[in-house]
């Protein structure tokens, strides 16, 4: 089994840019990305989708060694975006947005899913709604601010096993259970090797926000470089 770990790097990116910022951001969207910016009826929402795309797009052009307008993005069969033509996985990544904060991973040597959350309340139906008889059982007895982090702990991991994976919503939610201990896959309805193709790691980049990233290491340790802002000024 190869020894040397692979290699994800995750940057939490402010989605709040000043108006210069904005206009600079902008400028990097295709045709398609700003008509798409412009369908949002909030402002707010309009200028942290864009503040997202642009510096998604900073980011990967300086990985690809080219302009961040010359990016092309194509979806895939569940809508995961995707690198198109030539660069398509090269390098794998994926990226997430809550509120006023984003995360993008990338990778070139692993697929990868990356989520994203803000704390927020949630009732027993969320808990039913989001989570296996298992990832319930693992929470029982939990009350209070410990209840809340163990939600959003399995909800970020299970999104971002699923984005790992690509298969959106056909993946069912029950069908697969996450440990909070490593973290990582603990099992998926019908593949019993497939926790073992994957690993997770988790931060938490401000106070009241979750992060996970999943990668298939295909048995391999993952190691994960935490970066705060596009050009990576401050590891977390």
């Amino acid at each position: 089994m190869p020894s040397n770990p692979v290699q994800v790097d995750v940057w939490f990116l402010s989605l709040d840019v000043s108006p210069e910022q904005l206009a600079a951001l902008t400028a990097l969207l295709s045709a398609d990305e700003v008509e798409r910016a412009d369908r949002f009826h909030q402002p707010l929402h309009r200028q942290r989708w864009i503040a997202s795309r642009g510096q998604v797009r900073q980011l990967l052009a300086h990985a690809l060694g080219r302009a961040p307008s010359r990016i092309v993005f194509e979806p895939e069969a569940y809508g995961r975006p995707a690198l198109a033509g030539a660069d398509q996985g090269l390098p794998s990544f994926n990226w997430s947005h809550s509120e006023g904060w984003g995360a993008l991973a990338l990778s070139p040597e692993a697929r990868v899913g990356i989520d994203i959350e803000a704390s927020r309340p949630i009732g027993d139906v969320d808990i039913e709604y989001a989570l296996s008889p298992a990832e319930r059982h693992a929470m029982a007895g939990l009350t209070g601010a410990a209840r809340l982090e163990a939600f959003f702990r399995f909800w970020t991991l299970k999104e971002a096993y699923m984005k790992g994976v690509g298969a959106g919503a056909s993946l069912p939610l029950h069908d697969f259970d996450m440990s909070l201990e490593g973290p990582g896959l603990a099992r998926l309805k019908g593949a019993p090797e497939e926790p073992g193709l994957w690993r997770m790691a988790e931060a938490v980049p401000v106070d009241g926000w979750h992060c996970a990233v999943s990668a298939r290491t295909n048995g391999r340790a993952l190691n994960t470089t935490w970066h705060r802002g596009a050009a990576g000024e401050r590891a977390i």
